[in-house]
């Protein structure tokens, strides 16, 4: 089975590839070091093995000379492997680490430092529309979830404010799918409104991946003022400053332009966009209003669609 290309590059060294389950952690360390003593903390049997006696991966390695890289999966199952991997480290043994695992917090949370520094923490996103190429459809994205159940906050963005603004951070599930899958519907709640959101929350975790990973130290936010006028996404950072709204609609109305406008008005050297479900790539009132499912599959690392 031919896997799809990722954007991710091979960080130098150690590091952790953290990420929820489904992004292709797994099937990413097997294609890239096909020949890596595999430590896999999925499978019972060796779960136990290890948990009871976390210097067997010492005495593993001592079996196997010319072993350089060392894959463990799912490293926050069993936080305690990381003292053996930290002084293996150390002493300077030339071997690489690549530890997998759902997410920082979990083995903060066990008392782990995530090896002071010693191993690079990296995330593996879920696919990208512009990484699946014409595999892409943009109605699957939104209706099947991958069961991840993990969130993140975007801030309020503040720079330079001319404005009072929100003070709250605005929540998102990592994946849009999951969303759909687990938000209550009623008898008031429209199709047209569920599926609104789950294409800001799919938007949302392109624009995510896409800060992680182009050069330029790039961060995700939203803007809102204190009277409620708001744009979805802001991206700041050293490629520049983009203003994003997305509109679940194939219509563009003048009140869809409301926030953009006003972001523009407060901050004029800013690329403004909306992203709608219509076909036509349009320019209004200074602000570049474009094909969603185009934009998806235009973002790539380091460079943003134009």
């Amino acid at each position: 089975m031919e896997l799809a290309s990722r954007f991710f590059k091979v960080p130098v060294g150690s590091f952790f590839l953290l990420g929820p389950r489904g992004t292709g952690k797994t099937s990413w360390t097997q294609q890239h070091f096909p020949s890596a003593l595999r430590v896999d903390l999925l499978d019972p049997a060796t779960l136990r093995e290890m948990a009871a006696r976390p210097e067997r991966l010492r005495e593993r390695l001592g079996g196997l000379p010319g072993t350089e890289t060392v894959v463990i999966d799912e490293v926050q199952k069993l936080p305690e492997l990381l003292e053996v991997v930290h002084g293996l480290i150390e002493e300077k043994t030339g071997l690489r680490f690549v530890l997998t695992g759902s997410s920082a917090r979990k083995l903060r949370r066990g008392g782990v430092n995530l090896l002071g520094g010693r191993a690079t923490a990296t995330t593996m996103h879920p696919f990208l529309a512009a990484e699946l190429g014409q595999a892409f459809q943009l109605e699957e994205a939104l209706r099947i979830g991958m069961d991840l159940l993990l969130a993140f906050r975007l801030p309020v963005f503040s720079r330079r404010a001319k404005r009072a603004l929100a003070v709250h951070p605005k929540f998102f599930f990592f994946d849009a799918g999951v969303f759909r899958s687990i938000r209550p519907v009623g008898p008031l709640d429209s199709t047209a409104e569920i599926d609104g959101a789950a294409l800001e929350g799919l938007v949302a975790q392109h624009l995510r991946a896409w800060c992680d990973l182009s050069a330029g130290g790039h961060q995700l936010h939203y803007w809102q003022t204190g009277t409620q006028v708001e744009v979805d996404f802001v991206i700041y950072g050293e490629g520049g400053l983009y203003a994003l709204e997305v509109k679940n609609t194939d219509r563009v109305r003048p009140e869809d332009l409301r926030g953009l406008k006003s972001f523009g008005a407060d901050y004029p050297e800013s690329q403004r966009y909306l992203l709608y479900r219509g076909k036509e790539r349009l320019l209004r009132d200074g602000i570049l209003i474009l094909p969603v499912k185009a934009f998806l599959q235009q973002i790539v690392p380091n460079t943003f669609p134009a």
